[in-house]
């Protein structure tokens, strides 16, 4: 009846397994007393030697990452003081994906009659106004979507009857979620184009069930998930990106956090919101002016003469590169220029197709993952090789995909494939050695090329996440909400009232769960190593920060706030917790906290860097020379 009641109300409740809501800090990941690269050390203080907490002024000065020391209270510590668990914020990358696909075709020309009588045909009764509208118009080109199931049905049929369209029949039989749009072009040549892919995989929703377990077991350690339930002490939700993968990567996650043995969907249905991560206000996702110098810069690199060295160091000096990265750039210093060693990844496909077509031509039903059949194995790997030349020359843009989908058949179709052909595996771990090294290299450079402009870029993009992030921090210490009170009754309607519900004040858990994307993560990770607003100062060297390569799947960032518990008093911090996955089919479970932050810092910060980042919306874009 609680679980019922739960999900009618989308009330998402965690709530802790020690009495009143108190956190003793400990459990799984825990930090020993003599690890020598500990990252918390002393907490960075004021003038008069005070630590800032509370609802007290920032001082001017102080320096938000916390230097290794021995002054400060470490997790699973007999020493240091118990601390009460006031919100928990979690910013969480998608699930696994499939790789995304696109199939264009033409149907044979016909006369105008047969042409709309097909187009009326595949449309059907579940035309809208406007699809309507559109048919009986004189325009000579004309767009339609196709979505339901009964147009897909349509279209399928007609694909079969036509031997040049069986690889689109193919497609439409054995893919779920296939989107399909219908051009008739001027001359009455109708145009057919299939897109589908990206979808979370019966494997990443799996990862999802499992971190949210794990999750609950981490960060709520002796939880009872019945009491989970029944208590209306806790406020949680759970936001998503519009992206259906991120939706239901929200969905697998909160399933596994409260063990609902309720239908995915429903779940997505009753507990995800979908208002764009929660936005306060209608700030947009947009990129800054330096992601397209950046951009511009990294495109110059791999058209560059240079030798690799000399490339990599105009676009990514030693001091962005992580220990992963530097070992990639060593492997491309082998090839005399970047735009060689770009050429050479692109051209690894060959290999990998001449393996394939061979065994194509043994099977060519062969059942894969998700039911995918050699042919379109083949018709997939065709179609990446189209988009990764232009003109005989290696286009970059393309090679992130191509590292997707190597990564994608090594972890599901590897096994299957080594019975009937080795070479095709042999050829993709080939083409992986050198594909991957420049996908991250890409992806780096990309971000920014100075530790200024990583910040910045960062900041621009992410704002709107950040906004939200202290909106939360503000609530859960109780703080005054400035501008964004009105954003209350919207976004802490439930803490409120649960507030005032039984007295039970220090009992309230105020957690927020989003699910995005990599460049959200990987933006306010940006936002966090590189920005250095007025005199604040953040992400300073730490031997338990993740390298800077690309995020695996689940990836996440966790923030705690906590109380304190003092001989003085109680006083507020802010652990930042990092978890990634080192490669796109790992699933990170352990964090790592990177800072222990004063929770007046940490809301300085965040305030400065969105102060910066209105003000640089508000400049005008600088003339192209």
């Amino acid at each position: 009846r609680a679980r019922d009641s739960f999900v009618s109300n989308e009330r998402l409740l965690l709530s802790r397994g020690l009495t009143a809501g108190e956190y003793c800090a400990g459990g799984e990941g825990e930090l020993d007393d003599d690890d020598d690269d500990d990252p918390l050390g002393c907490l960075a203080e004021d003038e008069d030697g005070e630590a800032g907490g509370g609802g007290s002024a920032p001082p001017s000065g102080r320096q938000l990452a916390v230097a290794a020391g021995d002054d400060f209270p470490r997790r699973g510590s007999s020493r240091g003081p118990s601390s009460k668990l006031l919100c928990v914020i979690a910013v969480v990358r998608h699930g696994e994906r499939t790789p995304k696909r696109k199939l264009k075709l033409k149907l044979p020309a016909m006369p105008d009659l047969q042409t709309g009588l097909l187009v009326g045909w595949l449309v059907g009764a579940e035309a809208k106004p406007e699809d309507v509208k559109l048919l009986t118009s004189d325009s000579e080109s004309k767009k339609f979507e196709l979505r339901s199931k009964s147009q897909i049905n349509r279209l399928r049929e007609v694909c079969s009857k036509n031997p040049d369209l069986s690889c689109a029949a193919d497609v439409l039989r054995a893919t779920r979620d296939v989107h399909v749009k219908v051009e008739v072009e001027p001359g009455k040549q109708v145009s057919v184009v299939l897109k589908w892919g990206g979808q979370l995989t019966p494997f990443g929703e799996e990862q999802a069930l499992d971190f949210g377990s794990t999750f609950r077991r981490q960060v709520y350690p002796g939880e009872d998930t019945l009491r989970m339930h029944a208590s209306l002490r806790h406020d949680v939700k759970v936001y998503a990106s519009n992206e259906p993968r991120c939706k239901f990567t929200a969905g697998a996650f909160a399933k596994g956090l409260l063990h609902i043995d309720t239908p995915l969907p429903a779940i997505v249905t009753s507990f995800v919101r979908e208002d764009d991560l929660g936005r306060l206000g209608d700030q947009q996702w947009e990129d800054s002016p330096e992601k397209i110098k950046a951009k511009e810069l990294t495109d110059e690199a791999f058209q560059s003469p240079e030798s690799v060295g000399a490339a990599l160091r105009k676009v990514l000096p030693d001091a962005l590169r992580g220990p992963r990265v530097r070992t990639g750039a060593e492997k491309l210093e082998s090839y005399a220029t970047l735009q060689e060693a770009a050429a050479a990844a692109a051209g690894s496909v060959n290999r990998i197709l001449e393996a394939l077509s061979k065994a194509v031509e043994r099977e060519p039903d062969l059942k894969l993952y998700e039911g995918e059949t050699l042919r379109l194995m083949l018709q997939r790997w065709q179609d990446l090789k189209k988009d990764l030349w232009q003109k005989d020359c290696a286009r970059i843009s393309a090679i992130p995909h191509f590292d997707d989908h190597i990564h994608f058949d090594l972890h599901h179709n590897a096994e299957i494939m080594d019975k009937i052909s080795t070479e095709f595996v042999h050829a993709l771990k080939d083409a992986l050695a050198i594909v991957e090294p420049i996908t991250e290299i890409i992806q780096l450079c990309e971000a920014g090329n100075s530790i200024a402009s990583r910040g910045e870029i960062g900041a621009f993009f992410v704002a709107p996440l950040l906004r939200k992030l202290r909106f939360d921090l503000r609530i859960g210490a109780g703080a005054e909400l400035g501008e964004e009170v009105q954003h209350k009754s919207k976004h802490g309607q439930l803490y409120e009232e649960e507030r005032k519900g039984d007295g039970a004040t220090d009992d309230v858990v105020r957690t927020r769960l989003y699910f995005a994307h990599q460049a959200h993560l990987f933006s306010l990770l940006n936002v966090l190593r590189y920005s250095s607003p007025g005199d604040s100062k953040v992400g300073l060297p730490n031997p338990r920060q993740p390298d800077e390569g690309r995020m695996g799947y689940l990836s996440s960032v966790v923030f705690k706030l906590r109380l304190l518990h003092t001989p003085a008093g109680g006083e507020l911090f802010v652990d930042v917790e990092i978890s990634a996955g080192d490669s796109p089919g790992s699933c990170p479970t352990q964090r790592s906290l990177v800072w222990c932050l004063p929770w007046a810092g940490v809301d300085e910060f965040l305030s400065e860097v969105l102060r910066q980042r209105e003000g640089a919306a508000r400049q005008p874009p600088a003339e192209s020379p």
